[in-house]
């Protein structure tokens, strides 16, 4: 049961980087080009995934977890973390997983073990380069 004294998940996004500025009292966070979807050249392919977990509100600490599923849903990546609660927390996770073929993974975040969002990543595979040139040939 979660109660007012609880943060609230209110976002899960996919992002290449995140900073947080030291020099300001507010510790503002800068998200750095977010995507909501991925391209490989060939599968299985390798995958470096960060995605930013935006926290408002609640007291106390809390721990919170992220899972990466792949397109039939099986978990391929875990990370998990420990937070304190503040009006806003971004918590960054990183994932390093081999995703096996193009569609849509999921990301669930969870916060003390419930679930409290899950959003899409469309993994698809890039046409090669001789058929990329050739199909726009063919278009003209």
């Amino acid at each position: 049961l979660y109660t007012m004294s609880n943060p609230s998940l209110v976002a899960l996004v996919p992002v290449e980087d995140m900073l947080v500025s030291l020099g300001l009292a507010d510790r503002r966070v800068t998200l750095h080009r977010l995507y909501t979807d991925l391209y490989a050249a060939t599968f299985p392919a390798r995958a470096v995934i960060n995605v930013a977990a935006i926290f408002c509100g609640g007291v106390g600490d809390y721990t919170t977890e992220a899972i990466l599923r792949d397109p039939m849903g099986r978990e391929i990546a875990r990370t998990s973390g420990v937070f304190t609660a503040a009006a806003m927390h971004t918590h960054l996770f990183n994932f390093q997983a081999v995703i096996e073929t193009p569609g849509v993974c999921r990301i669930d975040g969870y916060l003390e073990g419930d679930l409290v969002s899950s959003v899409p990543l469309t993994v698809t595979l890039l046409p090669a380069r001789a058929e990329s040139v050739e199909t726009m040939i063919n278009e003209q």
